[in-house]
């Protein structure tokens, strides 16, 4: 049983060999190759860099049966970069600016000797550097000194090291050394910080408003460290707190209102109980003066409180300083000096760098003319006034009516010359404000005064005074100085006079009717008279044949703007005008250019010298026209001032047109 089982066992396994071709034949014995494996890339760790800057990334990759061939690296997403080195393993990544914080993506494909590939992603944190910036702000510019402005520079978010820069002020509107100080330096904002510092300083003025209006100055930065921007720029605003120049004008008007009925409710208890011989009334003038000796333009206000009708007397009241302040408006003080001179000359009459003021007086200005005493005030250190008349003057009561002062004798400091109708007065300073009297010595007076021709006996005895009227009628009621002849020394303009009824000449017997006359200085201070320095002027023909036009405001002008002085005069008869305008030709001879008649009165008026060619008269009557005569490519120009022209003349012009 058991041999017949394996019998047939055997004879199987015979079969299957020989079905599988295992028979006798030949075979293949080569072992299959085994299939490749792709490399493996170890993982690489996620980098940072910050912007603008370069990072090298490295790969790790193996092959377990053969090796790496090449490596290719490429930008999956995120900013563009520059990448060099991709076909190594260790890529060079330099990125660019951007504008926040990002995470770049890129892929590393490694391929083996036969072929076979492996990638990976790698990511890269891209840090944007911080913003840095400068505060924008506004201060008001205060009224002197400096003011501090404080500039905070800024970063958009802390940073892990110093971001340091310089900085400079730089003008835009505000200009340096005027509206603000000028600074440089550098600054640091530290690791860790978002802020720093920087004090820069605003000059403070009170300029008006509407001229110093409100200005910019800029903080710049520039050679910035690990910051995105290269520069950056803050404004810092000045803001003027002052009043405009027409507020400020506005506001001394209503300061003079008030001080006018102050005065008057002052008077009125004596008006009520006082004797009817005496008049009151307050007649008011303003003069233009530097007080402290800050190049503005402050105003003396004077006003008379009565006439004695009886006595022949006037009453002044109080000198007050309405000082100016500029964009801070005008203060008000009381002086305990009293005046309401005729003329106000503005000088620095005891060499002290300070404006002075020499009031010619006239006092009781009707019939006899008695006279008052002419009054001088000197500017003490703080910029008040002091009344030194009694000490520095000569004691007498004079008809004072026009006055100019100047160097006349080459000593520099001023003289005074007062101009008394038919009469003057010629003073003389001693250097520290101290006058005396030097008329005869100096001046050509048988040219001037018919007084004194006769103390002098100049005259015939036996004629009769009517013989004489030509004479008698000589007067000059105001006076400027000028260097007619161009000879360097100060000469003597003295405004005419016309008569129809009397064809007035002098002692010379040159007719000086309706003629200004130039008195010549031999720059000793000594003056002569010729007739060829006479000046005509016209009157008004529609003037009252028994009334008398003088010449009563003279501003010495440069129309052409040749340096040689040119002359416009104002005569009137109170009741009529005339403007009357001259040029000179340097050689000390003037042609009349023009004349115009107004019908109105502008008696004494002031004058505003807006520029060499511009000149302003302003009436003596309270609403006629305020005139502007502008030369102008050769010809007189006259216009009338609106209201809002008021607002270009001097403070002391300005409130006289309103009184």
């Amino acid at each position: 049983m058991t041999n017949i089982y394996k019998s047939s066992l055997a004879l199987a396994i015979f079969f299957t060999l020989t079905a599988c071709g295992g028979g006798s034949g030949s075979s293949d014995s080569t072992p299959k190759e085994p299939e490749n494996a792709a490399p493996v890339i170890s993982p690489i760790e996620t980098s940072s860099v910050v912007e603008m800057n370069s990072i090298d990334i490295s790969a790790q990759a193996n092959d377990s049966n053969g090796q790496i061939s090449t490596y290719l690296w490429e930008q999956v997403s995120g900013s563009s970069v520059q990448l060099t080195n991709i076909e190594t393993s260790t890529v060079s990544i330099e990125t660019n600016n951007i504008s926040e914080d990002e995470t770049a993506q890129f892929k590393i494909t490694v391929t083996d000797d036969k072929g076979a590939t492996t990638s990976r992603n790698v990511s890269l944190s891209v840090i944007d550097r911080p913003d840095i910036s400068v505060e924008d702000i506004s201060i008001v510019e205060g009224d002197n000194g400096l003011t501090e402005a404080v500039l905070t520079v800024s970063l958009s978010k802390s940073w892990y090291s110093n971001v340091n820069f310089e900085y400079q002020t730089k003008n835009s509107t505000a200009i340096s050394g005027d509206d603000y100080q000028e600074i440089s330096g550098t600054g640091t904002i530290v690791t860790g910080e978002t802020t720093a510092t920087i004090n820069a300083y605003v000059i403070g003025d009170t300029q008006y408003s509407d001229i110093d209006s409100v200005e910019a100055f800029l903080l710049q930065i520039t050679n910035i460290t690990n910051a995105d921007n290269e520069t950056a720029t803050g404004t810092i605003t000045i803001e003027n707190d002052d009043m405009s120049k027409v507020e400020a004008y506005d506001d001394l008007k209503t300061q003079v209102v008030t001080l006018r009925n102050s005065i008057n409710e002052e008077l009125e208890p004596i008006r009520t109980n006082d004797d009817s011989n005496i008049e009151y009334f307050i007649d008011i003038k303003y003069t233009n003066i530097d007080l402290n000796n800050d190049g503005d333009t402050d105003v003396l206000y004077t006003s008379s409180e009565s006439l004695d009708h009886i006595k022949h007397t006037q009453s002044n009241h109080n000198i007050y300083i309405f000082r100016n302040n500029v964009g801070k408006g005008f203060s008000l003080e009381k002086l305990a000096a009293k005046s309401n001179g005729v003329e106000f000359e503005i000088a620095d009459f005891n060499q002290d760098g300070l404006d002075d003021v020499y009031i010619a007086e006239s006092g009781y200005d009707l019939p006899p003319h008695p006279g008052h005493q002419d009054i001088l005030l000197l500017q003490t250190a703080n910029g008040g006034l002091e009344d030194v008349s009694s000490s520095s003057l000569v004691q007498i009561l004079d008809y004072s009516h026009g006055a100019c002062n100047a160097d006349f004798n080459g000593d520099n400091v001023n003289e005074v010359f007062i101009a008394k109708g038919g009469s003057i007065k010629y003073l003389i300073n001693d250097g520290q404000g101290g006058f005396s009297i030097d008329n005869e010595d100096k001046l050509p007076m048988e040219v001037l005064s018919f007084q004194y021709l006769q103390d002098n006996n100049l005259l015939t005895p036996d004629l009769p005074w009517n013989d004489y009227a030509h004479l008698f009628q000589i007067s000059h009621w105001n006076c400027q100085t000028l260097d007619f002849d161009m000879d360097g020394d100060k000469d003597l303009l003295l405004g005419g006079t016309y008569n129809a009824n009397v064809d007035i000449t002098n002692y010379y017997g040159d007719n000086v009717n309706s003629k200004h006359l130039i008195l010549e200085n031999d720059g000793a201070g000594n003056f002569s008279y010729s007739k060829d320095n006479l000046v005509p002027f016209n009157v008004h023909s529609s003037s009252n044949p028994d009334t008398v036009p003088v010449s009563l405001r003279l501003p010495i002008m440069d129309f052409n703007k040749d340096s040689c002085p040119d002359i416009a005069t104002m005569s009137t008869n109170y009741q009529l005008s005339s403007f009357n305008f001259y040029i000179n030709d340097c050689k000390g001879n003037y042609e009349l250019i023009n004349t115009q008649l107004n019908d109105q009165n502008y008696g004494n008026g002031m004058v505003d010298v807006l520029s060499d060619n511009q000149v302003v008269f302003t009436p003596w009557v309270v609403g006629n026209d305020i005139l502007s005569f502008e030369y102008i490519d050769g010809q007189i120009e006259q216009k009338t001032l609106v209201q809002s022209d008021w607002y270009d003349l001097s403070p002391a012009v300005f409130l006289f047109i309103q009184r």
